[in-house]
């Protein structure tokens, strides 16, 4: 079983020294956007900052060209791609033990994912491959704690400002006004 919640400490305590850090060495820089970007199956992800003319000039490069590679919502559209922000990779944060990448699953094995919230998520590694840890690790864990961390208002943040994240090998791409 894969328990999410020995992960809480942690990932609050990496997101607190990261936005420190960020501000000491960054402390004019007006913030529109955090993202963290995962590879859950890598054991890792990336926490990326953005700022608003930054991500105005991304969508422009991409809004024209037929791919979406943008987010929108009622205040606009805005860069996604935390890989494509103006600090990308910033920290990486690794999910210790998350997955053994050499591990050789069995047809039909299912692991259990236990979220911080204490409920079970069965993951058929079969028939989901990553997307199963991907969407375990995003809802169980990163997305809520992402939501109720307090140190965001430390930065110089923008007007608005966006907070969310992408999930390699998914479909997964979430971000959400604060």
């Amino acid at each position: 079983m894969i328990d999410l919640s020995l992960y809480c400490a942690p990932f609050e305590a990496f997101l607190t020294k990261s936005i420190q850090e960020f501000v000491e060495e960054h402390p004019d820089v007006e913030v529109s956007c955090i993202g963290f970007y995962c590879i859950p199956s890598s054991s890792d992800g990336l926490i990326s900052f953005d700022t608003t003319n930054h991500s105005t000039e991304n969508v422009a490069k991409w809004q024209h060209k037929g791919d979406a590679w943008y987010g929108e919502d009622e205040f606009g559209r805005y860069c996604n791609s935390p890989a494509d922000f103006a600090f990308p990779h910033y920290r990486v944060f690794m999910f210790e033990g998350l997955q053994d990448p050499d591990a050789a699953y069995k047809p039909g094995e299912i692991e259990i994912i236990q979220a911080v919230t204490g409920e079970r998520y069965k993951w058929d590694c079969d028939e989901e491959g990553d997307y199963g840890l991907c969407y375990a690790v995003w809802n169980f864990l990163l997305k809520d704690l992402m939501k109720n961390f307090q140190g965001f208002g430390q930065l110089k943040r923008a007007p608005i400002f966006r907070l969310g994240g992408r999930m390699h090998d998914s479909d997964i791409v979430e971000f959400w006004k604060c």
